[in-house]
């Protein structure tokens, strides 16, 4: 092919590819159009097989690969129903596009490109909640109530709903992500440090103040511990910020009304569950999904019980939690364990680690450390939520991981 067209095809592919990753957060059109034009301008970039084998050749692309592939035979021998097998299946493929999105983005200017779009789209996915928690939506006269998200709407605990596009688990999550983003880039550019610490400041709010998922709490101390690890070099000053980190968490607790709220019911509904088994509550559900999956995954340690067990174990034995439609443990550990057995086990966190290891040693500071920290989110999350398998706490790790594995391949050129 002429060079003029692979160049262009190349480009192409790029621009779709930071159109996809800025959907990832808020837009699910921006996403998908932006994905399929990754998927038809990519092949006529030029030396696709050469750079193939070079990025199959890294650890990341080929613990990816063996990853889906367990699970794709397990899919395929599972004695699930077909529908609950290709369910689960589908959701890993995005595994897939993990060499795929590292061969698009081998550059490391095009890596800082790619992570800057998703953080675009985190803002834009931000916006809203914080105008409508201030108040500032109801002054305008604007009505975008058409766009909440209502999948927690029975856990609200009082609180307003004010969450767009995304649900309070998702939208938390990317948030905690965008934070350590722009604290990472206001000590890296100081040029652009005030407007970045801004940003960070809203971050918080939208977390602490305007949403009402709980596990947000923790990713956001978690970040915030991430920022202080990942730039304080000596042990006096690490104490002094864990000090600090520690006296703004309780004066938080103590100041904030939404704060204590939502970590409360955490234990009320814990409590409730184990007195009356009630697994209509957002704890209750996870507490006796978790007791489920460790008792299926005793059943078959190894292999676990195939693609769609977990769903098909809940209607098959009456589960008084079957009605609540459910397809995961909310737990992306437990998942793999009850569906994919130890294998799926060790290879997702063969896969994490991977990441995080490939991650520390990108040259990019900003790059290092953002990756780093959005995936250790990524690996808290998946504690109450099957973050891999969703959709859009998975495509952000398939993001990082491409960063990570693109960046090796780029440092051995």
């Amino acid at each position: 092919m002429p060079p003029t067209f692979t160049k262009h095809a190349g480009n192409l592919s790029r621009c779709a590819g930071l159109a996809c990753a800025f959907g990832i957060p808020w837009s699910n059109a921006f996403f998908r159009v932006g994905l399929t034009g990754v998927l038809i301008a990519l092949p006529f970039s030029g030396n696709l097989l050469q750079r193939a084998r070079q990025c199959l050749r890294e650890p990341i692309a080929q613990l990816a690969l063996i990853l889906f592939l367990l699970i794709f035979a397990s899919a395929c021998l599972a004695r699930q129903p077909h529908e609950m097998a290709m369910y689960d299946l589908g959701h890993y493929r995005k595994l897939l596009l993990i060499p795929i999105f590292a061969i698009v983005f081998e550059e490391s200017n095009d890596q800082r490109r790619f992570l800057a779009a998703y953080c675009a789209g985190v803002f834009v996915l931000m916006v809203p909640t914080l105008m409508d928690g201030s108040g500032l939506l109801q002054a305008a006269g604007w009505n975008f109530t058409q766009f909440r998200n209502q999948a927690y709407e029975p856990y609200r605990l009082g609180t307003p709903n004010l969450v767009y596009w995304r649900n309070q688990i998702v939208h938390g999550f990317h948030v905690s992500v965008l934070l350590v983003a722009s604290a990472n880039a206001a000590l890296h550019w100081p040029r652009w440090r005030w407007q970045l610490a801004l940003l960070c400041v809203l971050c918080i709010a939208d977390i602490s103040l305007f949403i009402y998922g709980r596990m947000a709490l923790f990713s956001l101390l978690l970040a915030m511990g991430c920022i202080l690890s990942l730039h304080v070099a000596s042990a006096r000053e690490r104490a002094l910020g864990m000090l600090a980190l520690v006296t703004m968490a309780t004066s938080a607790y103590l100041l904030i009304p939404q704060v204590p709220t939502r970590l409360n019911t955490i234990y009320s509904e814990s409590s409730t569950f184990f007195e009356t088994g009630d697994v209509q509550t957002s704890a209750g559900q996870r507490l006796h999904y978790w007791a489920l999956s460790l008792q299926m995954w005793k059943e078959a340690p190894l292999l676990g019980h195939g693609a769609g067990a977990f769903r098909h174990k809940l209607e098959e034995s009456n589960d008084p939690a079957a009605s609540l439609g459910h397809r995961h443990p909310h737990n992306e550990y437990l998942l793999q364990l009850v569906e994919f057995g130890l294998a799926g086990l060790l290879l997702l966190v063969g896969l994490l680690v991977t990441v995080i290891q490939t991650s520390r040693r990108i040259s990019d500071p900003w790059l290092s450390r953002s990756v780093t920290a959005g995936v250790l989110l990524l690996c808290l999350n998946a504690i109450t939520d099957a973050s891999v398998h969703n959709d859009w706490e998975g495509w952000t790790f398939v993001m990082l991981a491409a960063i990570a594995c693109a960046s090796r391949m780029h440092s051995k050129q």
